[in-house]
Order: C-alpha cells, then structure tokens, then sequence
C-alpha cells in the first residue's frame, strides 16, 4: 500500500484536519529543477490540509516493488509549488520496497511524488494510451505517454492473427522527460480486415517492454455492400461490383469472437457484378458481424450489425 505519515508542528493547537490520497498515474506537469533529474509518472499523493493551525511538516512515504526503485540512495521526495517542483530531499530505506522521510520541510500541501537524483530508480516509461483508427485507405497509430527515461525508440509491429507479429516501423523516443508526449504512424499498406498492432518501448541500455496489443478493422475499398444495414431479420440484399467476370466467391459471415455463423456460395455475371437477396438460416443474434467475401484472387471485409 502506498502509505504517506504525516509528522507536523503546529502553531496552535487548534484542531486541524489532513487528508493524503494515492493516484496511480502521472502527477501534474511541472518544471524540473537540479539536482532532480526525473520524476515519477507512475503514481503521486495528493496531501491536502484543512483550516486550523500554520504547520511545519514533514512526510514519511512507502513505495512498493511496481515504483522500479533500484537505487535507493537517489531517491527523492518531491512536491510542486504551482510551477515547479521542489526537492524535499530524503533517502530510500531499501529497494525495490521501502520508505522515505523527507529532510527539507515544508509549510504548505500539493502534490508528492517520488523523484531521483541520477538516472537510477528508472521510473519507467508511462504510457498513457495506444490505439487504432482505420482512415480512408489507412491505419492511423497514436500514443501517448505521461512521462519517459531514456527511452530511445518505439517500434511498432501488427499481425493478421495476434500471434505472428512483423515489424512495421520505428519511431524515436525523446529520452528522459516529465511532459507528456504525443506520437503517431501511419500505416500506409494495412490488411484487409480485422488485425492487431503491437507497440514496444526501448531504452538506451537495450531494455525493452512491450505493451498490450490494439486491433481495428480496415475495410478497404469495398467492392460489395450489405442492405439494410443494421440488419434486422434473415433476409439481406448483397451488392457485389467490378470482380472478375463468372468470379467464384464465398461469403462468411463471422461473428466478434471468430465464429463461422454461415457461409453462402456465390458467382458473378458476366460483368464480375451480383445483385441478390440472400436468406439466411435463422436471423443473426444481436450484435457486430464481420462479413468476409472470399475468392481466389481476393478477400474483403464488412462489418454489419444486427439488431
């Protein structure tokens, strides 16, 4: 549990209220001054003091095994005034648990994290979101993270099965900072249908992590259409244009989690277009579908829902 002990002399002996909050995510951004050479963007308290007495104050905080403490000694107590933050000193007790007291008191509350002097105690890179938009004929990657330690580069990868990843393209960090950083990359050839983006973050030293994988659904430019859409009972209108002529084609209907629901067999007229009705087996279950029209030149994708 991240603890925070307050010790605190007042001037009167008034009764006076504190309350301390852990959030486990970024601090504020603030300017960050020597000796201090990065703060944490994994976690802050939020200590706060309610009417009563002047205090002089100083705090005892715990961190644990996840705040990637491995040089005690660096370690610091910071707190911002607004604009900056401020050191209040101290030494880790032990890593890569322990606590710290701070050494330079302080009359006033905001926010605390834990800070380094060095670039020990890496406080990794904090990735705040990565995500996904298929655009026009496109994939767009963003991500964002709230703060990074000599982190060197991103490399991005996708796959068609979330398995078997490829690399994609680099993307270069910008090392050590505590402001929150914006990035982007554009996938310019994506696969058709539905698959999956990898992002991974390394260091200078060589040390990499990997972070959860996205997906999407790139449709393309859809030579087949689906009426009505949302669909509503087990007759639908299909729409096929500009295949090859007498073209062979199979139509999978496959639910979110991967599942053949059914499958129709289809072939163009002389001109590689169809326009038919098609009745299904039983109406689909409400919900999202990926209609897959397969052939052996090509594979296309739509996404329908029923409901």
């Amino acid at each position: 549990m991240h603890l925070a002990e307050l010790i605190v002399t007042q001037d009167a002996t008034t009764s006076t209220a504190y309350t301390a909050e852990f959030f486990a995510s970024a601090p504020s951004t603030f300017t960050i001054q020597s000796p201090i050479n990065h703060v944490s963007g994994l976690g802050y308290w939020d200590i706060d003091k309610g009417a009563g007495a002047n205090v002089t104050a100083a705090v005892n905080l715990y961190y644990l095994a996840s705040d990637a403490v491995d040089t005690p000694s660096d370690l610091r107590i910071v707190k911002d005034d607004a604009t900056n933050w401020v050191d209040l000193g101290g030494i880790g007790t032990t890593a890569p648990a322990g606590s710290i007291l701070s050494t330079n008191n302080f009359t006033s509350f905001s926010e605390f994290a834990l800070a380094s002097i060095s670039v020990d105690n890496p406080l990794p890179v904090t990735l705040l979101d990565f995500y996904a938009v298929a655009d026009d004929m496109k994939v767009i990657l963003n991500w964002s993270t709230a703060s990074e330690l000599n982190n060197d580069y991103f490399i991005l990868e996708r796959s068609k099965n979330g398995s078997d990843f490829v690399k994609l393209g680099e993307v270069a960090g910008n090392g050590t900072t505590n402001l929150q950083m914006d990035y982007t990359f554009t996938d310019h050839s994506p696969y058709l249908g539905l698959s999956y983006y990898r992002l991974s973050q390394t260091d200078y030293d060589g040390t990499t992590e990997i972070f959860p994988v996205v997906s999407v659904l790139f449709e393309g430019n859809k030579r087949f259409s689906v009426y009505p859409n949302p669909v509503s009972d087990s007759y639908i209108k299909l729409i096929i244009s500009k295949m090859e002529n007498h073209e062979l084609l199979e139509l999978n209907i496959i639910d979110l989690q991967g599942r053949l629901v059914e499958k129709k067999q289809l072939k163009t007229d002389n001109f590689g277009n169809l326009d038919t009705e098609i009745h299904l087996q039983k109406p689909l279950q409400k919900g999202a579908y990926i209609f897959e029209l397969a052939s052996e030149h090509t594979r296309e994708y739509l996404k329908v829902i029923a409901q």
